[in-house]
């Protein structure tokens, strides 16, 4: 399906996270990263491009790109305040694989990485 539509309109940006989420899902991480760099050049301000790329950086072992994007991620929802963060990814880790797939996430470590990041008290 999302084959389809990207051949019809190589401008949809979700098209394009949808196929990057397929390819997580079969750990076939760098076309997933190249799909969310497609979603991310169309659609710059979408913060979970961001998430789902971070995520395959990661799993491709360049944390620094790792990083970088959820450095991005977090400048783009810092609107939405530090307890939609906290909210999002508590379920994330209550519902386990259902969200992680849902997000991208292949395992509880990134997510533990993730959570320590945003709210590791110094």
């Amino acid at each position: 399906m999302t084959n389809t539509t990207i051949r019809l309109n190589q401008t949809c940006a979700e098209a394009y996270y949808g196929r990057g989420m397929t390819f997580m899902s079969v750990k076939d991480f760098n076309r997933a990263c190249n799909d969310f760099t497609s979603a991310i050049s169309i659609s710059p301000n979408v913060a979970p491009f961001y998430a789902a790329r971070s995520q395959a950086w990661y799993e491709l072992g360049n944390k620094d790109r790792a990083r970088d994007d959820m450095n991005k991620y977090e400048a783009l929802t810092s609107p939405t305040g530090s307890l939609f963060k906290k909210l999002a990814f508590s379920t994330l880790k209550l519902v386990g694989g259902i969200g992680a797939i849902a997000f991208g996430l292949s395992d509880g470590n990134f997510l533990d990485d993730i959570i320590d990041k945003f709210f590791k008290k110094d």
